[in-house]
């Protein structure tokens, strides 16, 4: 049976559509599908696409981007308005990020060799961003060392760091590994 979508009945987790015998049917969603943006709801499209020389998710209310070549100053940026935080490695390899899997709700980049015998693995969904450290074989660093810009503002909360918007409302947390 048709059904059209009531998009201004649209909620973060929600969609509503209107059926050919007149019932109105709500589907929800246990993770966030839509976003905010200029007062309306939008679809999230954490679909890949190459910008220039980043991989990065077509809409969401953040932005992520990836170097597709790998540059330990400058490996991934996280944009939300206009704030950002960008990370770097310490004495990492130089290798490619590369898109692994990518569909609407959620994608994958993986970086082979970031250092001897480690591989890093990001899934990227409505919500977060979760990063895999994949240690193939014996390896001789015994530590990952990260360096952090932003222009959130960054509070340490149990155990966790914290990133707020200008207006202190809690956007990002990097939990603790």
């Amino acid at each position: 049976m048709k059904a059209v979508e009531i998009i201004n009945k649209r909620g973060p987790k929600e969609k509503h559509f209107l059926r050919e015998d007149g019932i109105m049917e709500a589907r929800l969603y246990s993770e966030n599908i839509h976003y905010l943006k200029d007062g309306k709801y939008e679809e999230i499209d954490n679909n890949l696409v190459i910008n220039e020389e980043y991989l990065e998710n077509k809409s969401n209310e953040y932005k992520v981007r990836f170097k597709t070549k790998v540059d330990c100053n400058n490996f991934f940026e996280l944009l939300k308005g206009d704030k950002y935080l960008k990370i770097a490695f310490y004495d990492c390899n130089n290798t490619i990020s590369k898109k692994e899997f990518s569909n609407k709700n959620e994608s994958i980049v993986y970086c082979e060799n970031i250092y001897e015998n480690i591989d890093l693995e990001y899934l990227i969904s409505s919500e977060k961003i979760k990063e895999n450290v994949i240690i193939k074989d014996k390896i001789l660093k015994n530590s990952i060392t990260y360096s952090l810009e932003t222009n959130f503002e960054v509070k340490l909360e149990k155990n966790e760091i914290s990133l707020y918007d200008s207006g202190g409302n809690k956007v990002f947390v990097f939990n603790r590994p």
